[in-house]
Formats: C-alpha cells, sequence, structure tokens
C-alpha cells in the first residue's frame, strides 16, 4: 500500500492537499476499509462510470477548458514561433487542435442507446 497526494481545487485554486491510501489489492482494501465501504465505494464508482459513459456520448466531449488546455500543452516550440504575435494565428491554431482532439475523442465513444441510458440511469 502506498500514500498519494493530490492538489484540491475550489473554483481554480488550490485548497488543500488530499492524502489517501492507494491499495495494491482487493484484499488489501478490505483489510483496511472493511467490505461493507469498498463494497459500497466500488458501486458508487461503477455507477460513475455508467453515468459517465452516458454523458460523454450525449455531449461527445469533454468541456472546452479541457480541450483548450490540451491544444495549447501539446503545442510545439515551432508552432507557437509561427503565430507568435499574431493572435488570431494563435486562435486558429488552438481552434484546429481542439477540433482535432474532438474528433479523437468522439472516434472512440461507445455508442449507447437510449435505452442503454434508461437502464443505466434506473440502475
Amino acid at each position: 500500500m502506498q500514500w498519494n497526494e493530490a492538489e484540491v481545487k475550489s473554483k481554480s485554486a488550490v485548497v488543500g492537499i488530499a492524502k489517501f491510501q492507494k491499495f495494491d489489492s482487493i484484499g488489501e482494501a478490505i483489510t483496511e476499509l472493511g467490505e461493507e465501504t469498498v463494497l459500497g465505494l466500488v458501486n458508487t464508482q461503477h455507477a460513475t462510470n455508467a453515468k459517465n459513459a452516458i454523458r460523454a456520448a450525449a455531449t461527445g466531449t469533454p468541456p472546452k477548458a479541457k480541450l483548450r488546455a490540451r491544444a495549447l500543452a501539446s503545442m510545439t516550440m515551432e508552432e507557437f514561433q509561427s503565430v507568435m504575435g499574431d493572435e488570431a494565428k494563435l486562435e486558429a491554431l488552438i481552434a484546429r487542435k481542439m477540433a482535432e482532439y474532438e474528433a479523437e475523442i468522439k472516434a472512440t465513444l461507445p455508442v449507447v442507446s437510449d435505452e442503454d441510458a434508461e437502464d443505466a440511469a434506473s440502475a
């Protein structure tokens, strides 16, 4: 078992650091937390994953801010230098990269029928 840390943000500002255990096995988690707690955590995450799959299929992409951040983070020095000083060119490059990422994400999304969505929502 390891201890991990993660920044906790609220309104984009770091408000604290969460410290939590990362278990090496389900057995270790059950020993530490108890079977009832582990089962509750598994069921909660399983439900969240089902809802997220439906949400992703319905919306198709992550929020624009995340796409923009990914576009900026992936920009090469050559790309940045080619648009440096020209805000319109910079925005066009960012928009192109965002569209590429959006297309990549949509291509990997599962096809979820309305019936599947209803089944997952009632679970």
